[in-house]
């Protein structure tokens, strides 16, 4: 057993899909641009397996092409961009499509770069420490084995060194797992520089993080919009304290991803609508929790919690009540892949100022 998965469930997956992988090709020369992924890729390991094929070196570039372009990375998360096409009544899924194309690359003169990152990308799609079906986990044992096998830990040997400003590291291999990372202080701008001497070098994963404010929208698998709409309002062009405000929010989603949340903060003091009986029908007139699977009106903000988001443009809104007079600031607007935090989008707010009458 590895991974908790029986090596004989994973056994008999390989070979069941190697019969299919043969009958398909042998008899038919599917358009890879109309093949799920998960199909995509077994057509790419029959070619490599199956005599007799014509243009066999054609299809194979081609397929390997169409399958490059299916693959979405925000963060360290390797989604795909059809992966709501996987036929779940055949026990398919995205977390297999995506193992799949890790298998029918690896080793694949080209893919020698992507290789580690789409290891890890498949590793980030487990929840609890495992994939979404059986099949997938069988898959993901083949391919752990696979890549173990292609670029063992053992043979990362030599020094890295990492140089920043006036600031160096070195990292002598072989080393613990919890010694492998190195961190920088972000002293100072300027290049970041690594080299390998004395033997071959690991992967490097590079993530910077900085407290600083928010000036501009931050895009990272998501874009977003939020427009700010005047229900009831006192005097135009100002805020007053009893005015009713309506906050469209707009996600455009690059992939399917389930469990995202929408946060949007309100100035202190202010009322959600719609979070107490008895309230306004008209003020709410208009508004929509969207696809949400719940929806959190808080003192400090309005959360949306989608169960699953699929890719394309999602618009939920809300009203609320301004109580409170003064100058607020606000943070930013923020939706988020909970279990991929590094996949989100930011919008900056602007202070709000809202006077007594």
């Amino acid at each position: 057993m590895a991974n908790g998965i029986p090596s004989e469930i994973a056994s008999r997956a390989r070979k069941n899909t190697w019969f299919i992988r043969s009958s398909v090709v042998k008899k038919a020369s599917p358009n890879p641009n109309e093949m799920p992924t998960s199909s995509l890729a077994d057509f790419i390991v029959a070619l490599d397996h199956v005599p007799g094929i014509a243009n066999a070196n054609a299809l194979k570039t081609n397929a390997l092409d169409t399958l490059r372009t299916r693959l979405v990375y925000e963060g360290t998360r390797l989604d795909l961009a059809d992966q709501d096409k996987a036929a779940w009544w055949l026990m398919s899924s995205g977390d297999e499509s995506a193992i799949k194309a890790v298998i029918a690359t690896l080793g694949r003169p080209g893919w020698n770069d992507d290789s580690a990152r789409m290891m890890v990308g498949v590793a980030m799609r487990q929840e609890r420490g495992h994939w979404d079906t059986t099949t997938a986990n069988a898959w993901g044992t083949i391919a752990a084995r696979k890549f173990a096998g292609l670029y063992p830990a053992s043979a990362i040997m030599g020094t890295t060194n990492l140089a920043f400003g006036n600031q160096n590291i070195s990292k002598a291999w072989p080393l613990a797992a919890d010694r492998r990372a190195a961190h920088l202080p972000l002293a100072r701008s300027g290049p970041l520089m690594m080299t390998q001497t004395g033997g071959s070098g690991p992967w490097a994963t590079v993530q910077v993080s900085a407290a600083v404010p928010l000036k501009q929208p931050l895009f990272a698998g998501y874009k977003m919009t939020r427009k700010v709409e005047a229900v009831s309002q006192r005097v135009a062009g100002r805020y007053t304290r009893g005015d009713v405000l309506k906050v469209t929010i707009t996600v455009d989603a690059s992939a399917e991803r389930n469990w995202v949340v929408i946060s949007d903060p309100i100035p202190a003091g202010a009322t959600i609508i719609g979070d107490m009986a008895n309230q306004s029908q008209l003020l709410q007139s208009g508004t929509s929790d969207g696809e949400t699977s719940y929806v959190e009106r808080a003192r400090d903000a309005w959360r949306g919690y989608f169960g699953w988001m699929s890719a394309g443009s999602h618009t939920v809104s809300y009203t609320m009540r301004l109580n409170g007079a003064g100058t607020f600031s606000l943070p930013a607007t923020r939706v988020e892949a909970m279990y991929s935090p590094s996949i989100n989008a930011q919008v900056p707010n602007a202070p709000v100022t809202i006077v007594m009458k």
